[in-house]
């Protein structure tokens, strides 16, 4: 629907869309949602990142929503492998951890290296992150 790309751009410019824009970026995620916009895109100019890692990344509860709603995979890695609970425990987002747990983003998930989101946030020394994660059960690798 020539979307592609385009709702990382919303997610991205949040803050500043909400600000200045015409609309809300709520409004202009559900309206390209609505009209076709694919919500597990890959965004080519964004080094493969989906919606879905960009809003966990940027901590956007909002989009989060909105994307899963709209039928984003809550799993669905980036190119490289990243989900969106692994990104957002890169950022040692406890809340955006939690709503990703809350809506079934699987712990045991692992990345391109078979690590999952508790063997990233042990090798980043997040240990709050590590908390929520050994709360839900998580594995520190998937199985060989």
């Amino acid at each position: 629907a020539g979307y592609e790309g385009r709702l990382c751009v919303v997610i991205i410019l949040w803050d500043e869309l909400s600000k200045n824009g015409n609309m809300s970026p709520e409004e202009a995620l559900e309206g390209m949602l609505s009209a076709g916009a694919d919500p597990n895109e890959y965004d080519r100019e964004h080094e493969g990142w989906t919606p879905l890692t960009t809003a966990a990344f940027y901590g956007r509860h909002d989009a989060i929503e909105i994307l899963l709603k709209h039928g984003a995979s809550i799993d669905y890695p980036h190119e490289q492998g990243m989900t969106p609970l692994m990104m957002a425990v890169q950022q040692n987002d406890l809340d955006t951890m939690e709503q990703l747990l809350y809506h079934g983003a699987d712990v045991a998930k692992g990345n391109h290296e078979n690590q999952t989101a508790l063997f990233l946030a042990a090798q980043e020394g997040k240990v709050d992150a590590m908390r929520v994660l050994i709360d839900h059960h998580s594995p520190v690798s998937t199985p060989s």
